[in-house]
């Protein structure tokens, strides 16, 4: 029996009743060796270890992840270099801006895992080609297939995100932002930044001490979008948020 037709048994399977070898069902071709990959403890726990903190990084929309270059490495270190590959399991699909490539995960010839990577091309970023997209569409379906090795497998839980971000990371308001945005507490400030979002905008006006409209001193957020860009009344009464536009009662 060949070693590809020694792969899997399913319903749509046959046997070749001249030489009894198995014919694999055509869904099923491209898996040799699926489910046969043996590691030893030392690879086992490799894959355990979570990646260091300096490693993590958060997007600007608060998801954690480590970039392609840790996944590669830890391959690297487990099976050797060339003792994997990462192989397109058919054409580029485009979607809009979208790229879109399905690709498997073979190690040491055995299929290990698969996904489908995506990748977004934007006209108007002179350094970006279709070519650094596709490459951007493979390291993505990367990640994802060493999902099933366990690698960077803290990415997907919410507990240690929410950890992480607790420990590690800043969440902050921008000129040109709608909404606060995450970045690493020891990375360079965004160019139109302009304070963390759990501190409030802006002072209340300065009021004459005894009068009526005389309020403790402190700041306000905005109500509907939390916005620190909020303008608060002579008075003390009102309030508007200058990112939404919406006003509201501030009760005195």
């Amino acid at each position: 029996m060949s070693e590809e037709t020694a792969v899997i048994v399913s319903g749509g399977d046959q046997v070749n009743s001249e030489t009894g070898e198995l014919v694999i069902a055509e869904e099923f071709k491209g898996y040799a060796g699926v489910a046969t990959l043996s590691l030893d403890d030392k690879q086992r726990a490799m894959f355990d270890e979570v990646f260091p903190p300096e490693a993590h990084d958060v997007l600007p929309t608060g998801e954690v992840y480590v970039s392609q270059v840790h996944y590669r490495r830890k391959l690297n270190k487990v099976f050797g270099p060339g003792g994997w590959a990462l192989v397109p399991r058919g054409p580029y699909v485009k979607q809009g801006a979208t790229l879109i490539r399905e690709y498997a995960l073979v190690v040491n010839g055995r299929f290990v895992s698969e996904a489908t990577g995506e990748g977004d091309y934007h006209e108007t970023n002179s350094r970006m080609s279709y070519a650094s997209t596709a490459e951007a569409v493979k390291s993505n379906a990367l990640t994802r297939c060493c999902k099933d090795l366990g690698i960077g497998w803290e990415c997907w839980d919410k507990r240690f995100c929410e950890r992480y971000k607790r420990e590690h990371c800043v969440k902050v308001w921008r000129k040109s932002q709608k909404a606060p945005q995450w970045r690493r507490g020891d990375a360079e400030p965004w160019y139109d930044e302009k304070g963390d979002s759990k501190r409030a905008a802006s002072p209340q006006p300065d009021r004459e001490p005894g009068s009526d409209d005389d309020a403790p001193a402190g700041t306000q957020t905005c109500r509907f979008c939390d916005s620190l860009s909020v303008d608060v009344s002579a008075d003390g009464k009102s309030a508007q948020c200058t990112d939404c536009n919406k006003g509201w009662n501030l009760g005195r």
